[in-house]
């Protein structure tokens, strides 16, 4: 389907569309190439991209037991080579040359795959690809390590050319059964590698350097660490969050989610949500969920995050939960109360969160409050919300992602230049970003998507991967390139799949795609939504303690009004309303009693439009 613009506009959230929205998101367009991959099985899975300093781009993932795999070696489709998959199916590693999309190598994982891939894919990011300093890190997170059949959140050291150079990770004693998840991995500027997870028995890092859990394994419980290590490859330090008497997570679910970032000085962000007491550390949250924060240094706790620090709040409360629910409260609160899902941080230590709330079919009631508008849900599902915080915590704006029925938000990845990139997919009749919606025919299956937000919180572009028969059709992977080229890796069924302007075919049970996009042609600035130089506008001091002079100039005589919202599209104050000569003019604002946070102004003057943001620090 194409994009559709919806002519619904809810109050508070979607209000500020009126503020510096561009009249019409972008489609991807083409892509600039694509590769396909097929296998005979049904499980054939891209889990991270990641690109090189010299634009290689690398692809992980997992797929079926015992499948042979055949991978397009460029665009000739007739020019392929294979996989020789083991017994018990495997990872996979590939390099494309980020130019041409031509193929460089295809190599097998060094893990066993003892879990379904599909379970894989959903509760864990343990496959996961990055470069730093000319080396290759592949997380292959979830395995039988090299010596015996114990959990592993084995990382595989690689040169570019994929020839291992060493492994390093953590190991469990316990037979292997489900047991060690890892979450992903992050770098700091230093090249120290991050590591979080999910485990059930201990945990061997180093000789002198072990975790133990907090239960025994046959409780099933999943305690969560962190980890560190140098460039070297030697282990810094590691801890086990869990304490007390409960479960705690790194997001929802029993394995978790990948909900944890670093920033470019080392300092990580953890993402949690306690199903029982919490620990003494998080005792705070009576809900449970927290943004923990750890140093670089020795990966001690620092400080911790509340919903209600982040001016987040939620119907029913927790207390209404516990009151209802009675004695085993807590083991269903995490399914209703709102919880980090991803996590990142951006160069300036800005901070995304994607938040997840389900409904609560018996109240009727889905509702997550930000700063003080609330945001309904119009359908019985769960609900996303994406916000962004500066590195002070305040928040700046907040985006709901609109659905029917199902939405799976899968990544969330963040560019240099602050444009953010959402992806996952959706079962239902429409998914909706920004007025945007892409609509879903009566097929059976999952279909795919990519919304692509300016540093503003606005729409620029989205994709939509569209089943077109029964079977899904999965956006698995992103990553952004340094100029701002986009590769998006995903997985469709047996008919075929329209992948926004272009159309993939079946070769296969399973199908992969790596597909490249290029940069929007957007400007990453707040802009004018008419032609250059119709009307000027500036502000000034910026930031400012109690008030700020906005001058502008009009053109042509005529109407002039000038407003100012908040981050959530409120009108908070009418500065112009009037008829007014050609000419330079200004207007004072008085915010002497406004909170500290992002204010954004909107200049009209006929059926011309200008915006600016402005910042108030007490």
């Amino acid at each position: 389907m194409q994009l559709q613009r919806s002519s619904l506009l809810i109050p508070g959230l979607f209000a500020l569309l009126l503020v510096h929205a561009p009249a019409e998101a972008q489609s991807f367009g083409s892509a600039t190439w694509i590769r396909q991959a097929w296998i005979s099985g049904d499980r054939f899975i891209p889990m991270d991209i990641t690109v090189g300093p010299h634009k290689e781009v690398f692809v992980t993932g997992v797929l079926s037991e015992d499948e042979d795999a055949w991978f397009e070696a460029s665009a000739d489709s007739a020019d392929v080579r294979m996989l020789d998959t083991p017994h018990d199916g495997g990872g996979f590693l590939v390099r494309y040359d980020g130019e041409t999309g031509n193929l460089g190598f295809v190599k097998p994982g060094s893990v066993l795959i003892v879990e379904p891939p599909s379970i894989v894919s959903l509760y864990t990011r343990g496959h996961s690809v990055a470069v730093v300093d000319g080396r290759l890190f592949h997380g292959e997170g979830l395995g039988p390590n090299e010596h015996s059949r114990t959990g592993s959140a084995m990382v595989t050291v690689r040169d570019l050319e994929g020839s291992v150079q060493y492994r390093i990770g953590p190991r469990e004693r316990t037979t292997l059964g489900w047991s060690i998840f890892m979450q992903g991995i992050r770098f700091d500027a230093q090249g120290n590698l991050y590591l979080a997870g999910t485990y059930t028995d201990t945990l061997y890092f180093s000789p002198d350097v072990v975790l133990a859990p907090s239960r025994r394994f046959h409780h099933h419980t999943w305690d969560v660490f962190v980890a560190s290590y140098a460039p070297d490859g030697m282990v810094r330090w590691a801890h086990h969050v869990e304490g007390g008497t409960g479960d705690l997570w790194i997001s929802n679910g029993w394995y978790g989610r990948a909900a944890f970032d670093v920033d470019a000085a080392g300092n990580m962000v953890l993402g949690a949500v306690a199903n029982g007491v919490p620990p003494p550390p998080f005792s705070a949250a009576e809900d449970g969920v927290v943004l923990a924060y750890y140093s670089s240094s020795d990966g001690a706790l620092q400080r911790i995050q509340t919903l209600n620090d982040l001016g987040i709040s939620y119907k029913p409360t927790f207390s209404t939960l516990r009151n209802h629910m009675g004695p085993i409260y807590r083991v269903f609160a995490s399914d209703y109360v709102p919880y980090p899902d991803q996590i990142r941080r951006d160069k300036s230590g800005n901070m995304y969160v994607l938040w997840r709330k389900a409904t609560i079919d018996d109240w009727g009631i889905n509702s997550l409050t930000v700063s003080d508008t609330t945001l309904h849900h119009r359908e019985e599902a769960y609900m996303r919300v994406l916000t962004k915080f500066d590195a002070q915590g305040t928040l700046l704006w907040a985006r709901k992602l609109d659905n029917h029925y199902v939405l799976y938000p899968g990544g969330l990845e963040v560019a240099e230049n602050g444009h953010v990139y959402v992806w996952g997919n959706f079962w239902g009749r429409y998914v909706e970003f920004e007025g945007v919606r892409l609509t879903q025919d009566e097929a059976e299956g999952y279909d795919g998507f990519v919304a692509h937000y300016d540093e503003s919180g606005h729409l620029v572009r989205a994709l939509h991967l569209e089943t077109t028969g029964d079977g899904d059709h999965f956006v698995e992977a992103l990553a952004i390139g340094t100029s701002g080229d986009v590769y998006v890796g995903g997985r469709f069924g047996t008919d075929r799949a329209i992948l926004g302007a272009d159309t993939l075919y079946a070769q296969g049970r399973g199908n992969l795609f790596v597909a490249k996009y290029g940069a929007t042609s957007l400007s990453s600035e707040p802009s004018v939504e008419v032609p250059s130089g119709a009307i000027k506008v500036s502000n000034y001091p910026n930031p400012f303690r109690q008030g700020a002079t906005i001058e502008y100039r009009v053109p042509t005589p005529g109407h002039v009004r000038l407003t100012v919202y908040d981050v959530l599209g409120r009108e908070l104050a009418v500065l112009v309303d009037e008829r007014q000569s050609a000419g330079s003019h200004s207007a004072k604002l008085d915010a002497s009693s406004w909170p500290s946070g992002v204010y954004l102004y909107r200049l009209e003057v006929g059926n011309q439009v200008a915006t600016g943001r402005l910042v108030r620090h007490k």
